[in-house]
C-alpha cells in the first residue's frame, strides 16, 4: 500500500503541476490578449501592470511548484531506496538459507538414525554446530519478519 500511495502522489502532484501551469498560460494569454485590446483603444499600457496580488499568487505558486518538485524527488529517493534494502535483505536470506539447508538436513538425518529419545537424552552433546545454527537462524527468522512486514506495508 505504501508504494501504492507514494506512486499515486506522484501522479497526483504532476497532474496539479501540469493543471496549474495550463491555468498560468491561459491567464497570461488572458492578461496579453486585454493590453492589446487596451493599446487599440488608445490608453496607456503602462497603467495595466500586474498588481500586487498577482505578484503573491504568482510567488505562490512558484513555491508551490518548488515544493511539489522536492516531495516528487523524495518520492523517488524513498522507492528507489526500500527496493534497494529490500533486494539487499533477500539476498542475506537466500545466503542465510544455503548456509542452514545443509546443516539442517545433517541434523535431521542424524535424529533419524538416532531416534527420538536417544537424540533428546544425549549424554554428551557438543552443539558444535548448534550455536551457530542458532546465530544464523536468528537472522534469517529477522529478515523473514522484515520482509513480511515490507511486503504487506505495499
Amino acid at each position: 500500500h505504501t508504494r501504492f500511495s507514494l506512486g499515486l502522489a506522484d501522479v497526483q502532484i504532476s497532474t496539479w503541476l501540469a493543471e496549474r501551469f495550463q491555468k498560468e498560460q491561459e491567464r497570461e494569454q488572458l492578461r496579453m490578449i486585454g493590453l492589446e485590446a487596451i493599446a487599440a483603444n488608445g490608453s496607456s499600457v503602462s497603467q495595466q501592470q500586474p498588481g500586487d496580488e498577482e505578484k503573491e499568487r504568482k510567488l505562490q505558486y512558484d513555491r508551490l511548484v518548488q515544493d511539489a518538485s522536492i516531495v516528487q524527488v523524495c518520492i523517488a529517493s524513498l522507492i528507489k531506496s526500500c527496493d534497494k534494502y529490500t533486494h539487499m535483505a533477500e539476498n542475506r536470506k537466500a545466503w542465510l538459507e544455503n548456509k542452514l539447508r545443509p546443516q539442517w538436513e545433517s541434523r535431521d538425518e542424524v535424529k533419524e538414525r538416532w531416534g527420538a529419545d536417544r537424540w533428546k537424552n544425549n549424554p554428551a552433546p557438543k552443539y558444535t554446530y548448534a550455536k551457530q545454527r542458532a546465530v544464523f537462524e536468528r537472522l534469517y527468522k529477522d529478515i523473514e519478519r522484515a520482509l513480511e512486514a515490507l511486503e504487506k506495508d505495499d
